[in-house]
């Protein structure tokens, strides 16, 4: 086991299994939300952070691709859980490449408990850009040899979402500077935090199962965020637009029957 942290050089529970990228992690109490389930903003958080550690450990750093002028950015994610960890569970995250569709990156997450069980499954999609324009470029674009799997988790893969028009406003969000992440704009775990807010109150403390998010054009510093949303069957719709009716983001929770 290889024990060094591959961002920092401090030492923790890292390592690889074949293709999979292996990290031990830990649900704080500051991550947790009133029934000490992880946040939506948490898991969120937990599948961006971690594809970042095992480029690091692939000798491909965020630093190293901004020398190129290029930059990874999330479009799709999607997670299933199938049993929500509690405060100060300790976690292990298993992640690796899937391969590539067409402009996509594609990349799956399992996360297990301590005896080994699975806790929950991702599937997410990434887009590689240029830092400055971000232009989309293509896999090919990129000096790193993206792994393939076959393998396939309980959640499926995450689709592009289509939000029915004319859906009842909820309300209006100000991007402020400590949703900012290190690239200038609203960082992808806050949309999680955004869309629990603006859910009806009866379903914020409801079991759901799935939750599934498009990331269509980053937040910036200053901009009014308008909501929308909608209850569709057993789950619930969301949309929010820019100042100028461009979609910012679309996402749905799908709710335990």
């Amino acid at each position: 086991m290889d024990e060094t942290d591959v961002m920092n050089g401090q030492k923790k529970d890292t390592w690889f299994e074949k293709n999979k990228f292996c990290m031990v992690t830990d649900l704080p109490f500051r991550d947790c939300d009133a029934r000490q389930h992880p946040k939506v903003s948490t898991w969120l958080g937990w599948l961006a952070e971690i594809a970042g550690y095992d480029y690091s450990a692939r000798g491909l750093p965020r630093d190293m691709l901004l020398s190129k002028g290029q930059v990874f950015l999330l479009s799709r994610i999607q997670y299933k859980i199938e049993r929500a960890p509690v405060t100060y569970d300790r976690l292990t995250v298993r992640t690796w490449e899937r391969g590539t569709e067409a402009i996509w990156f594609l990349r799956d997450f399992e996360f297990l408990d301590s005896s080994g069980r699975l806790l929950a499954s991702a599937s997410t999609v990434w887009l590689l850009c240029d830092a400055t324009t971000h232009r989309i470029l293509r896999p090919s674009a990129l000096e790193h040899q993206v792994g393939h799997s076959d393998e396939r988790l309980p959640c499926a893969t995450a689709v592009q979402l289509s939000a029915p028009d004319n859906m009842p406003p909820l309300g209006e969000r100000i991007v402020v500077y400590s949703d900012l992440d290190a690239n200038g704009h609203l960082y992808s775990a806050k949309y999680g935090d955004i869309f629990m807010d603006f859910l009806p109150e009866s379903l914020q403390t409801a079991d759901y199962e799935t939750f599934l998010i498009n990331y269509v054009k980053e937040g910036k510093s200053g901009e009014k965020l308008r909501l929308y949303g909608l209850s569709q069957g057993n789950g619930f719709i969301m949309k929010a637009l820019h100042e100028d009716d461009s979609v910012c983001f679309t996402a749905q929770m799908k709710f335990a029957q």
